[in-house]
């Protein structure tokens, strides 16, 4: 007896392949699809800690500014010679290090300021209101990474025994 072969046999082996070739399409999609959120998440991780690292310097150059702005600081500064010192803070475990600087810009005749009180034995002569004009920078980096920032601002101190010159 011989055996007789049907088409049906061929039909289902092909069906197996189409089934097969769907599923690698459907797996090299789920594929990509990780990979995409693999990178976004890397990305967020890249953006969260450079937030976190400008933060930081940030906080390291506040408090140098805050460190710098004090009386000695300006005096030092006030013979013309810029007064510069260094800091460095612990900031959740790094460590930010800080140049401070004061450098006087000048006398010069001191701008109405709301909150801003001065007696008249400060100044030179009576109704002139003279003041030096100090420049206070602070420039803050953490160590091994590029993260820097530098904030400034001017301050205002009554002049002892200057005065401006007439114009």
């Amino acid at each position: 007896m011989s055996t007789m072969v049907t088409g049906r046999q061929g039909m289902a082996s092909r069906q197996q392949g189409s089934i097969l070739l769907w599923g690698l399409i459907i797996l090299l999609t789920l594929t990509i699809i990780g990979v995409a959120a693999a990178r976004m998440g890397i990305t967020d991780t890249r953006i969260t800690n450079n937030s976190l690292l400008r933060v930081m310097t940030y906080q390291g150059s506040e408090s140098a500014l805050e460190d710098i702005i004090e009386m000695n600081s300006i005096e030092e500064a006030s013979g013309g010679v810029p007064y510069k010192h260094q800091y460095h803070y612990r900031i959740e475990g790094s460590q930010v290090s800080a140049i401070g600087e004061v450098l006087m810009k000048g006398t010069s005749m001191c701008s109405g300021q709301e909150g801003f009180a001065m007696s008249v034995s400060q100044l030179p002569k009576t109704g002139s209101f003279d003041c030096r004009q100090f420049a206070v920078t602070s420039k803050a980096s953490l160590q091994g990474t590029r993260a820097r920032h530098t904030v400034g601002v001017i301050k205002y101190v009554p002049a002892q025994g200057d005065s401006l010159s007439e114009q």
